[in-house]
């Protein structure tokens, strides 16, 4: 019984004595995210198709882009050019799933109408005759009218729509951006035919010009991008461009 109590000591004496403590192991210090913001704007623009064309050409250029931008700057400083819109977003860190900007108006408008009363009208000789109103007189014709039953709502203005994130280089940003301009042109015509008379009635309805654009792209921090170019009818004889921004800015 001795013999065994001494050897179990022994192998427990030798256990404790061979056995390393293991170290706890320390995490390396990270260090802090860097403050920051990406900030994104999109210039929009009615230049003179003339001047447009070749300004165009070289915003479609990475290497010339800069250099049509100043000129475009200087369109607008003398009036030659006209500012649609400017919007400007800014998110914080290294992005958000969307953010927005509306500089816009609200219209209202029937878009379904259904058959009105019957106007019933005489003719102007009546209407003068003194005595019209004391015997009966002929009717002259009819007018179907439409009343409106539905009604729709549109925006019209600037608008511009963006999810950014900030890629690990700290430099380049993934990018989805939709910029929008869209303008009541006017009112036009519209004929209305009564079912099963073949009466007609004329309506008016809103006319809208969209120019809206949708991409999906990679760009460096300070770039710019020639989103799109279209003709517009108003201001006439004018060129659209609509022209991307991109910033990440540090804060000190």
């Amino acid at each position: 019984m001795k013999s065994f109590v001494i050897s179990a000591l022994g192998f427990i004496a030798f256990t404790c004595l061979g056995a390393k403590a293991e170290e706890p192991v320390v995490a390396p210090p990270q260090k802090a995210a860097q403050a920051l913001n990406l900030i994104f704007d999109v210039q929009i623009v009615a230049i003179p198709q003339k001047l447009a064309l070749p300004l165009v050409r070289e915003l479609k250029d990475p290497r010339k882009i800069d250099e049509a931008w100043n000129k475009i700057q200087a369109l607008l400083d003398d009036g030659t050019a006209t500012l649609i819109g400017w919007p400007i977003i800014m998110t914080k860190g290294r992005g958000s799933p969307l953010n927005s900007f509306e500089a816009i108006h609200v219209i209202r408008y029937p878009d379904d109408f259904r058959a009105g009363g019957v106007g019933l009208y005489f003719p102007a000789s009546d209407m003068r005759d003194s005595g019209a109103k004391e015997r009966n007189r002929e009717i002259d014709g009819t007018e179907f009218s439409a009343i409106p039953s539905v009604f729709q709502t549109r925006t019209i203005g600037v608008k511009l729509e963006i999810e950014a994130t900030l890629l690990d280089d700290g430099k380049t940003i993934n990018l989805n951006v939709t910029p929008e301009d869209s303008k009541l042109k006017g009112m036009r015509k519209v004929s209305l035919q009564r079912p099963g008379t073949g009466d007609t009635v004329t309506v008016d309805q809103p006319d809208f010009e969209v120019l809206r654009v949708s991409q999906n792209l990679l760009m460096k921090s300070g770039e710019r991008f020639l989103l799109g170019a279209s003709p517009i009818t108003e201001p006439a004889d004018h060129i659209e461009v609509l022209i991307l921004h991109s910033e990440v800015r540090k804060l000190k």
